[in-house]
């Protein structure tokens, strides 16, 4: 037999840890992604408004909220987010999601721990376009229809969120505690005043992150391939991205070093095949080639072979001319691309096909309502009166639901701790979406930390002055059921506490100063329902608005014995106890 018809045999796999030192693009990747996420944590877990800028920067990196801000065609600055995320992995492929990615990062730890330094490796496993595809129209769908909350199920922003906010933020607090009650007998005093504990909005929150790291730790980033609608974007891009890890398949051995480490499994070293749309760019496989095929860089070296080849090996069947590549494609690879393209091109579709909320209300035989517009599973508008208050700009319930994805940061960073996750207070729909839970506090009159920091366009920006006009809410006082009334004693608490004078105390025939009630400059703050006394049922109350309206705003003479209130009225009483 000649030396050109002679078989050459296959190197065995060798499925050893290879990794040399150098180039470190692997290393830096992972305490670049290590940094962000503990700054990702510090954004939900830690108080105090120091903070408030480090969760908006984190934040306005983050593809799923600022796509959905850019759906929702309500802010400029989230447009250009999205726009400038998408355009950098459009350039230097899926490093947003081996750097940025929260929910990466964890993927990261709990793969590690499952790889155990290589002693388990990895093996090459085919994608599931078909999976991800469907996954990514859901979510489309979802937005589309205006049920954030819902769509943002595999969002993986808002499953790091919750799961931070809900879960490690109160063990945080719980070690913080416990250092706290150390220090103190060293002298050292350090307040930690702990988050009411919830813990049905814990568990919703911990579960699906359980199962993503559990997956990760089996089979290495399974979630990011077939579920993440962020990795189904990114995946399309990163094919023809010019910056990506590419293999260069004449130097390539078939040693297996690579598919070992690969924690996307994209790697078919004895074909030589990477599949781009499915690597995340962690770098690792840069650092096990011994042989230095594999590389992250612009374009192909001359040495490289044509896809169409490459996949022909993986079929052992003879490759066409480079000239006719595309015939060259396997039927599987051809297939899966026609096919996630096709599923895409539907989820854009379906959004073109409902380019506004309105029209989706239309289309579903659900109309609007002024600047409410609400979808399929909105709560009927029978029981809108009965809502519980949404955020200040949030302007409607049914525009603050569509985009609230249920994220958690505004529950994190309100200062008050006014704001709650719902369940279905706000109808099938709202599910964790925030609320404002006056029993538990009341929304501080100089404070925009929640508009500030919210991702998604949910709550609208608006200055200071603006926020002090809106009327989330408005109070309803019982005479009967005030203690001034009922026991002929003195309060005043409403009135001490509402920062509009929207209460304040008039004089009264029986001699005790009883409380007065002006809904036009009340702004549903929840200050006075927050600090009533009334037992069991308190005397003054706040119920949301379905639609948010404009507060008259308070006059300078507001509390003077000679306003506006009826006459003999007495000046401002002072708190009682």
């Amino acid at each position: 037999m000649s030396k050109a018809t002679r078989r050459v045999s296959p190197r065995p796999r060798d499925t050893r840890d290879t990794r040399r030192p150098g180039p470190p693009a692997a290393t830096l990747r992972a305490i670049a992604s290590a940094l962000f996420a503990g700054l990702f944590v510090a954004g939900f877990a830690l108080r105090g408004s120091a903070f408030d800028p480090v969760a908006g920067a984190i934040v306005s990196t983050q593809l799923f909220p600022a796509a959905a801000r850019l759906l929702a065609g309500s802010a400029i600055a989230g447009s250009a987010a999205a726009i400038v995320v998408i355009a950098l992995s459009a350039l230097f492929g899926r490093v947003y999601c081996s750097t940025l990615c929260p929910l990466g990062a964890a993927q990261d730890a709990a793969a590690a721990a499952g790889h155990k330094g290589g002693r388990r490796p990895y093996a090459y496993a085919r994608g599931r376009p078909l999976l991800r595809a469907a996954a990514f129209v859901a979510v489309a769908v979802g937005l589309s229809l205006g049920a954030g909350s819902y769509a943002a199920i595999v969002d993986p922003y808002s499953l790091s969120g919750r799961f931070v906010r809900y879960a490690a933020r109160p063990a945080i607090q719980a070690v913080a505690g416990l250092a706290s009650a150390a220090a103190r007998a060293f002298g050292a005093y350090l307040r930690v005043a702990p988050d009411a504990f919830d813990p049905k909005a814990a568990l919703v929150a911990t579960v699906p992150v359980l199962l993503v790291l559990g997956a990760a730790f089996l089979r290495g980033r399974p979630f990011c391939d077939s579920l993440c609608p962020v990795g189904a974007v990114l995946g399309v891009l990163n094919r023809w991205a010019p910056l990506r890890v590419r293999l260069d398949d004449t130097k390539c051995v078939a040693c297996g070093a690579c598919e070992a480490v690969c924690k996307s499994r994209c790697i078919d070293s004895a074909s030589k095949v990477l599949e781009s749309d499915r690597c995340v760019s962690c770098f690792s496989c840069l650092q096990a080639c011994p042989t230095g095929a594999l590389g992250y860089g612009p374009g192909i070296k001359a040495g490289h072979s044509s896809r169409a080849a490459r996949l022909a090996r993986r079929q052992h069947r003879p490759a066409v001319r480079d000239g006719d590549e595309s015939a060259g494609l396997d039927r599987r690879a051809g297939l899966s691309r026609r096919s996630f393209l096709k599923n895409t091109a539907i989820g854009g579709l379906a959004i073109a096909g409902l380019p506004s909320r309105s029209a989706a209300a239309a289309a579903l035989g659900t109309p609007p309502s002024g600047t409410d517009v609400r979808s399929p599973l909105a709560p009927p508008a029978s029981a809108a009166r009965l809502a519980p208050a949404a955020p200040p700009g949030a302007v409607s319930l049914g525009r603050f639901l569509s985009r609230c994805t249920a994220c958690g940061l505004c529950v994190a960073r309100c200062p008050s701790g006014v704001l709650k996750p719902s369940w279905f207070r706000y109808g099938p729909r709202g599910l964790l979406a925030p609320f404002l839970d006056y029993d538990a506090s009341y929304c501080q009159y100089e404070c925009t930390s929640c508009l500030d920091v919210c991702p998604t366009g949910a709550l609208d920006r608006m200055s200071l002055a603006e926020k002090k006009l809106v009327q989330m809410g408005t109070a309803a006082l019982v005479r009967d059921k005030c203690i001034v009334v009922t026991e002929k004693t003195a309060c005043g608490a409403c009135a001490e506490h509402c920062p509009t004078g929207a209460v304040r105390m008039i004089a009264a025939p029986t001699g005790v100063p009883e409380p007065l009630f002006d809904e036009k400059i009340c702004i549903g703050c929840g200050a006075c329902h927050h600090i009533c006394p009334a037992e069991p049922d308190k005397a003054i109350t706040v119920t949301g608005k379905a639609e948010h309206a404009r507060a008259a705003a308070p006059t300078k003479d507001l509390f003077s014995s000679g306003g506006d209130g009826a006459a003999g009225e007495a000046g401002p009483e002072e708190f009682p106890f």
